[in-house]
């Protein structure tokens, strides 16, 4: 807030261990370059996760380079799925590893996940 006006938010869900980072909004009309965005998306967030007992923060897709320089790693996650028959699974897999390859391929090249996916990053 500045005075009685909210000018930033972020939208997070918790579970006992996780927290989820969802949503940032700014009015940078109002605090055009404060660090509000810093403040809101990754320090609070990290004091609050250390001060309640949360182990893992999942700060979302993009702006890797950001979170990596204020101590995130960045991980593949994977995904369960249960078909409702055997054409829905046998039509899930190749859909599914089409989407894993989509996604990072989409990676920019000097990103590289922490489990080694991109061999090629500088």
């Amino acid at each position: 807030f500045k005075g009685t006006t909210l000018v930033a938010y972020m939208l997070q869900l918790r579970s006992d261990r996780d927290a989820y980072n969802l949503l940032i909004g700014i009015d940078r009309e109002v605090l055009q370059n404060e660090g509000t965005y810093f403040n809101i998306g990754y320090y609070a967030p990290i004091r609050d996760a250390i001060e309640d007992g949360i182990g893992r923060i999942y700060f979302g897709k993009a702006l890797y380079e950001t979170k990596r320089r204020r101590g995130a790693r960045l991980q593949r996650v994977f995904l369960a799925y249960r078909p409702r028959s055997r054409l829905a699974g046998a039509l899930a897999g190749p859909l599914f590893s089409l989407g894993s390859r989509w996604l990072e391929h989409k990676l920019p090249a000097r990103v590289q996940l922490d489990d080694g996916l991109r061999e090629d990053a500088p």
